[in-house]
C-alpha cells in the first residue's frame, strides 16, 4: 500500500478475518456440520474465507460437537494417512497453530482433536494438525486474530441477537456464514451485520461466484472484484464529451446577454416552475457571476424537461440534480 500511495495507484485488498458462522435453531444438523467442516478443513483451513468460528445455540452445543466428529471421520478416514488432508503450509505456522491449543488448554477451554496423529519421524517431522474443536473459550488466542487453520472454537448464544451482537462487536469479517430457512432470523444478520460477502446453507462457496462481487471491508479489505465489478476494478472509466454543433452552450456563458435573458423569461412562463435569480462570487471558478436557477415542479413536466434539453440539469439515480456549469440549476422536486 505504501508503493501504491507513493505511485497513486488504487488497490483492491482482500485480506482475510475471522469469517463466523451462525446456525439458527431448526437447521438440519448434519448437513449444516458437513458443509461447516468442508469449509473449515479444505486446505487445512488455511483459506482467507474459511469459517473461523462457529455460533451455535447454547442447547445444541454437545449435538454439534458429536456431528461435527463424525462428519470429520467421513470426509477424511483415517486422516494421518489420508492424502485428500491437508499438511500446515510450514514450520512457522505448525508452531503458531500448536501453541493457540497449549494456549486454549492453559486457560481452561475445552479442546477436542479428531481423529489419531501420525507417527512421529525425527527425521522428517509431520506437519500435520489434526482437526480441533475449542470449547468455553473466552480470551484465549485462538478468539483474537485470524485463525488460518484446522481449529473450529464453539461460541453458545442464546438468542439470534446476542450471535449479531458478538460479531458486530469485533472487527468486520471477508466472510459469513448463515444456516437458517428463509425469514426473520435469516433478514435479521443480512440487514444487521456487515462483512466482505455471505453465503447461506453453505461455506465458501460464494468466492466461486463469478457474477456477483467478491472483497473485504474495514480490516478485511478493499473495494471488489469479479464479473462485472473486477472488470470496473481493473479498468479505468474515461467520459469522452463531444459538443454538438447546434447547442445552447454559449447563451449560458458570460458575458449574459438578451439571448439568456430570453431564456431566463421562457424558463418563468413554463408550467410548474418557480425562478429565482442571484448573484455570488467565487462559488464557480472562471466566474464572477453566478446564477441560481430555482425550480419548484411537483412532478416534472415540462420544466424538467426543457432544462434537460438547454444541458442545465441531469437527472442520476432518479432525481434531478443541478451540473456545475457557470449557470448552476438547483432543482428540488416536492
Amino acid at each position: 500500500m505504501r508503493a501504491a500511495s507513493e505511485n497513486l495507484v488504487p488497490v483492491t485488498l482482500g485480506l482475510g478475518g475471522k469469517s463466523p458462522v451462525i446456525v439458527e435453531r431448526g437447521c438440519p444438523l448434519r448437513t449444516t456440520v458437513r458443509r461447516i467442516a468442508y469449509g473449515k478443513l479444505a486446505n487445512a483451513g488455511q483459506t482467507c474465507i474459511a469459517p473461523d468460528y462457529a455460533l451455535i445455540p447454547e442447547e445444541h452445543i454437545e449435538d454439534f460437537v458429536a456431528a461435527y466428529e463424525a462428519e470429520v471421520e467421513k470426509l477424511y478416514p483415517n486422516i494421518a494417512a489420508n492424502p485428500d488432508y491437508s499438511w500446515v503450509v510450514n514450520d512457522h505456522h505448525y508452531a503458531r497453530l500448536s501453541g493457540l491449543l497449549d494456549d486454549a488448554r492453559a486457560k481452561g477451554a475445552r479442546v477436542i482433536e479428531i481423529g489419531t496423529k501420525p507417527g512421529s519421524d525425527a527425521a522428517s517431522p509431520s506437519r500435520m494438525l489434526l482437526p480441533a474443536l475449542v470449547l468455553d473459550a473466552t480470551d484465549e488466542d485462538v478468539m483474537k486474530d485470524e485463525i488460518f487453520g484446522p481449529i473450529l472454537p464453539i461460541v453458545p448464544y442464546r438468542q439470534l441477537e446476542d450471535a449479531v451482537a458478538y460479531i458486530n462487536a469485533r472487527p468486520r469479517p471477508l466472510a459469513l456464514y448463515f444456516f437458517g430457512p428463509e425469514g426473520p432470523g435469516r433478514q435479521l444478520v443480512l440487514e444487521r451485520t456487515t462483512s466482505g460477502g455471505v453465503t447461506i446453507n453453505d461455506t465458501i462457496l460464494h468466492y466461486a461466484q463469478e457474477d456477483i462481487p467478491f472483497g473485504g471491508i474495514g480490516k478485511s479489505g478493499m473495494g471488489a472484484y469479479h464479473g462485472h465489478e473486477g472488470f470496473k476494478t481493473m479498468s479505468h472509466a474515461k467520459g469522452v464529451f463531444e459538443q454538438a454543433k447546434l447547442n445552447f452552450g454559449d447563451i449560458i456563458r458570460p458575458p449574459f446577454g438578451k439571448l439568456f435573458d430570453l431564456l431566463v423569461s421562457y424558463t418563468k412562463t413554463l408550467d410548474g416552475a418557480q425562478l429565482e435569480l442571484g448573484s455570488s462570487s467565487g462559488n464557480c471558478p472562471g466566474s464572477n457571476r453566478l446564477v441560481t436557477l430555482r425550480f419548484l415542479c411537483a412532478q416534472g413536466g415540462p420544466a424538467v424537461e426543457a432544462l434537460l434539453h438547454l444541458g442545465l440539469v441531469a437527472i442520476r439515480c432518479g432525481h434531478v440534480e443541478a451540473l456545475p456549469l457557470h449557470a448552476v440549476g438547483e432543482v428540488i422536486l416536492a
